[in-house]
């Protein structure tokens, strides 16, 4: 390559808002038969699918995950025992957009017969503007950062060789919300009828990094 070139690195961190709040809803049942005990367990998880079906559109999605359902056994657990029980069990996951119905939702949730909780746990889209701005900015520093040193040299910048994207991370945060323990057993009424909880997003952090080449003139001596 004829002429010099200047070589930067440029990058860009900051603190935006999450867009999306994830709750792990693990659903159990237990029965002293197998199929009974299957049948409540879709029952309940129709019931907690229901529930958050009631938010409309403050909850962007409900996933089922694989449903599982295992033996008990009487004499600690040896499997040459007697069956006592079945236990079975699925994890739902709620994807959450509006915040401002979390605290009851995380409530209502944990407040039900053998259900426990895991989250919110915040989110970026993986489309997200946030990523975009950061690469964006993260190239407009590489190129100040060239025209520092163009400018220190003497010299000025007159083209670009190349730019390396060295990667774009979200440092997601996570807050607990009160969750019942697994098989724990819920009152009539909801706790969510009695009490509120707000529940403060957690802002995520981006950044970005590029290492960046440019052309530029001889320095004047």
């Amino acid at each position: 390559m004829d002429g010099p070139t200047i070589a930067v690195r440029g990058s860009w961190t900051a603190e935006v808002p999450p867009e999306l709040a994830r709750v792990h809803v693990s659903v159990g049942a237990r029965s002293a038969d197998r199929s009974q005990a299957l049948g409540y367990l879709t029952s309940r998880l129709s019931e907690a699918r229901a529930l958050l079906g009631g938010y409309g559109d403050a909850v962007e999605s409900v996933d089922t995950g694989p449903l599982w359902v295992r033996p008990q056994f009487k004499d600690g657990g040896r499997p040459r025992e007697r069956v006592s029980g079945y236990l079975a069990g699925a994890l739902v996951t709620a994807t959450v957009v509006d915040f401002a119905v979390l605290g009851d939702l995380v409530l209502r949730l944990a407040d039900r017969e053998l259900v426990s909780l895991q989250g919110p746990f915040w989110e970026l889209r993986p489309d997200s503007d946030a990523h975009r701005r950061a690469r964006t900015e993260a190239v407009r520093d590489a190129r100040r950062r060239a025209e520092e040193y163009a400018a220190a040299a003497g010299c000025r910048l007159t083209g670009l060789v190349e730019v390396a994207d060295l990667g774009l991370s979200a440092h997601e945060g996570i807050i607990a919300a009160p969750a019942a323990a697994m098989f724990s057993r819920a009152a009539r009424d909801s706790v969510a009828d009695d009490v509120s909880f707000d529940v403060e997003p957690v802002p995520q952090t981006v950044s970005a990094t590029v290492e960046a080449r440019f052309t530029c003139s001889q320095p004047e001596f």
